[in-house]
Order: structure tokens, then sequence, then C-alpha cells
């Protein structure tokens, strides 16, 4: 089918596709476990040269999740999460879940001082951290928690019993508030659920094989990005960030990409992914031009355009962009 009927035909799809809000009894951990029973041995995350199966990452996370238990971690207790992009911080933020807590994204390319407002307005009594990082961080009246080497292996690996329920914190994002301080967005596990679900109903298995995670957890596109793939059996493909998308040893294996139209244009001028299907714009003006040039360049099934508010759990509304001149 050529790359204009395809179009038409997803959007004609996902046009109809209902909108009204899915009640869920699940929290975001139950849907991750659930992908484990029924694909243990797939690849369900990459860093660089790494990778792990959603049955390893099920473990580590496990691992983790009965150790912060024995913190003192369990539902409406929030836990700072300070980490270099990799493997870790994916499972760390499953283990949060798991152990029934939310997490709090603390971005160490942040400025010190951002980072102590931070940190003192959520009063995280946990925080987890690499050797690396804490050296840099400021004072933190709580636990902190230096994950290195092979210091959980004693823990259990199965799955924790669950504690949290729909009702129950996920997350608290910083943004940066009209006052100029940051200010936390507490979203639920329910919301959260909400939009994975809708993420399904709008994406194919195809589009989230290999999902580009290149945006910082303390910005909400990285919910998306982590826990849609990780929800329904696809793979996240992390990099420091969208710019480097050609330097990363999988670009072969991303099938969709998730970030802004700025980034997106600097995107047009290198070198085409092969395996890109799908691409996902949010958070500004997406022009007609811009979507001309990446149907005509990368020769993309679909192009979404959508927006949100954080407190709306990462986007409240999205459409299918055609291609320019094609009608439905």
């Amino acid at each position: 089918m050529a790359p204009e009927n395809e179009s038409k035909a997803h959007f004609l799809k996902t046009m109809h596709a209902p909108l009204k809000p899915k009640i869920c009894p699940e929290c975001v951990q139950h849907l991750f476990e659930a992908q484990v029973n029924r694909t243990p041995d797939a690849v369900a995350a990459v860093n660089e040269d790494e990778q792990l199966t959603y049955a390893q990452l099920n473990q580590r996370a496990n691992q983790l999740a009965h150790y912060l238990r024995r913190q003192g971690v369990c539902p409406e207790v929030r836990v700072g999460v300070c980490l270099e992009r990799g493997l870790d911080l994916i499972v760390s933020l499953l283990a949060i879940f798991k152990a029934g807590g939310a997490y709090v994204p603390l971005d160490p390319s942040y400025p010190r001082g951002r980072l102590a407002y931070m940190l003192a307005d959520a009063e995280v009594p946990v925080l987890l951290t690499s050797p690396t990082v804490q050296q840099t961080l400021p004072p933190n009246p709580g636990k902190v928690i230096s994950l290195q080497g092979n210091t959980l292996l004693h823990e259990s690996s199965e799955n924790p019993p669950s504690w949290a329920i729909p009702e129950n914190l996920a997350y608290v994002l910083y943004t940066s508030g009209s006052t100029g301080q940051p200010k936390g967005v507490m979203i639920s596990q329910k919301s959260v659920v909400a939009f994975l679900h809708w993420v399904q109903s709008v994406f194919l298995p195809e589009d989230l094989a290999g999902v580009c995670a290149g945006t910082s957890v303390n910005f909400d596109l990285s919910v998306f990005e982590l826990f849609g793939p990780l929800s329904w059996g696809g793979t996240v493909i992390l990099a420091e960030n969208v710019l480097q998308l050609t330097q990363l040893p999988a670009i072969d294996r991303v099938t969709l990409i998730n970030t802004v139209p700025s980034a997106m244009r600097a995107l047009l001028d290198q070198v085409i992914p092969p395996a890109v299907r799908t691409v996902n714009l949010a958070g500004e003006l997406l022009t007609t031009e811009v979507v001309a040039a990446i149907y005509h360049h990368w020769k993309v099934k679909s192009v979404h355009d959508l927006y949100g508010p954080s407190e709306a759990t990462t986007y409240a509304t999205y459409a299918v962009r055609l291609i320019p001149g094609l009608r439905p």
C-alpha cells in the first residue's frame, strides 16, 4: 500500500477510536507483569550494547522492590530517583511501583539549587541514586540508597504482593511553574493506566516494537516512552536524548519516535532510521511544512499531533496528521 493510502487508512481507524474514559482495576506494574507472563523472553529494554528481557527486567525490579519495602516504601510514599539514563533507571521506576510507592524524578543534569528545592518540596523519605550522582547531590534528610554492584542479589525475585490500588499516587513531576518555582504535579495510578490503555487502542504492536526513549524522566513524554511499550510487549530503546538517535547501536530497531517538533526538524537532516514507521510530536505547534517533510524524507506510516499538560497525564488531545493535500 502506498504511504498516502496507509496514512489515510490509519487516520480513518483512529478517528473513530472511542475516547470515553476506561475504568481500570489494575496499576501500571500489573500491566507490566501480565506482559512478562506473555512474553518473558522478548527484549524489554535496550541501552547501548546492553539489553534485558521482560523476565530479567521483572526479576531485577522485584529484587529492588522487596528491598524498598523494607525501607518503608508503601502506597503514597514518594521515592526520589536521581540516576543516569540506563537500565537501572527503568528497573528503579518499576520497582517503586511494585513496592507500592510513587516516584519523583530528579534529573541529575539539573542545577543543584533546583534539585535541592524539589527534594525539600517533595519531602522524599527515600532517594535512589548512584555512587557517581550521589557526590553531586545537595544534602537530603531522607535515606539515600546508592545502586551499585550485586547488593540486591539476595533479595527475592518473585513479584511482591500488590499493595497499591488505582487511586494511589504513581508519580510527581515538577514543571517549571507559572511563578518560576518548580510545581509538583501528582498523578494517580488509575490515570496512568487509563492512558496506557489508550496507547494500546491507538498504536499497533509494530509501532511499539522499538520506542526511542530520549526524553528526561522529568517530563511526561517519558511516561509514554517507557510504560507504553513495556505494558504491551514492545521494546524501550534508551537514548541520552532524541538528537542522538543516529548514534544508537540499536538504530535499526527504532520504530517510533516521540519528541517535540523543534527536535524533529533537526532530525530531518540526519540519516533516516530504516524501521521508523510512526512519529509522535507534542508540546509545540506542529506546522504543515514539518509534517510534509517527515512523510517525504522518512516515508513513515503516520504522524501524530499530540498535546496535553502534565496534569492531564501526558496527552489530552491527539490527531493523525495526513500527508498535506490528502483528504480522508
